[in-house]
């Protein structure tokens, strides 16, 4: 599945929830959706859902994705509540902009990379992750101790006891791991952080896997399967 076919199969869920409340969602609907806090227009969200897709399947720029979107803003008349205009909560500023569209599409590369890593050919071969800083930022979070304590609530179940963040790409340490309960990249907003492939070799080595025995080769569910029930 490629990023954009992701975006294309999510629904527009045009609910006016904020962020804190569709963190409480479900993660298996959450995914399946293509939201954006506080936004109650389901044309809003149309609109924000092909430019993305344009983006990811075209090549379309970001700064081209804010023109064009502000311009659709202004043609249907949004107006930000006064206390949050020029703020992250108004919808034309670059801030927020830059938040839709990065989150859209890094979770929809995320998910397509997933299913590529899972494949049987690719797991058999790299069957576990490393997690490592890919870009640095002024606040860096502390995800030594997220990491840390997500192995300890799945009980270090895949996870790798010698210190590394490395743990296999069937770990339960991912959903725990991530604040959208997925087990893909991103796993927090403008995280910086990134995934290395770990060689089955080496997860032997540090005790992932028994000497003889082979990564397994999940079933990833269906990328709607949460909109069927």
């Amino acid at each position: 599945m490629k990023p954009w076919e992701v975006i294309l199969q999510r629904a527009c869920t045009a609910s006016g929830l904020n962020s804190s409340e569709w963190e409480q969602i479900a993660a298996s609907v959450r995914e399946r959706a293509f939201f954006s806090a506080e936004v109650t227009s389901t044309k809003i969200l149309e609109e924000m859902k092909a430019n993305v897709v344009a983006m990811l399947k075209d090549g379309k720029s970001a700064s081209e994705i804010r023109r064009d979107l502000r311009t659709m803003l202004f043609g249907e008349g949004y107006q930000p509540d006064e206390q949050w205009e020029g703020t992250i909560k108004d919808l034309r500023t670059k801030a927020r902009l830059d938040i839709i569209i990065k989150t859209n599409t890094d979770q929809a590369k995320g998910y397509a990379r997933l299913v590529r890593d899972t494949r049987a050919g690719a797991i058999l071969a790299f069957p576990a992750y490393r997690f490592v800083r890919r870009q640095n930022r002024k606040a860096q979070r502390d995800w030594a101790t997220r990491w840390a304590n997500a192995a300890k609530a799945v009980n270090y179940e895949g996870v790798a006891k010698n210190g590394e963040m490395i743990a296999l790409k069937t770990s339960p340490i991912w959903e725990t791991l991530s604040r959208f309960g997925t087990p893909y990249l991103p796993f927090d907003y403008n995280s910086g952080m990134g995934l290395q492939d770990v060689k089955k070799s080496y997860c032997r080595e540090i005790g992932l896997l028994g000497e003889d025995e082979q990564p397994k080769v999940p079933k990833l569910p269906d990328f709607n399967e949460g909109l069927k029930k």
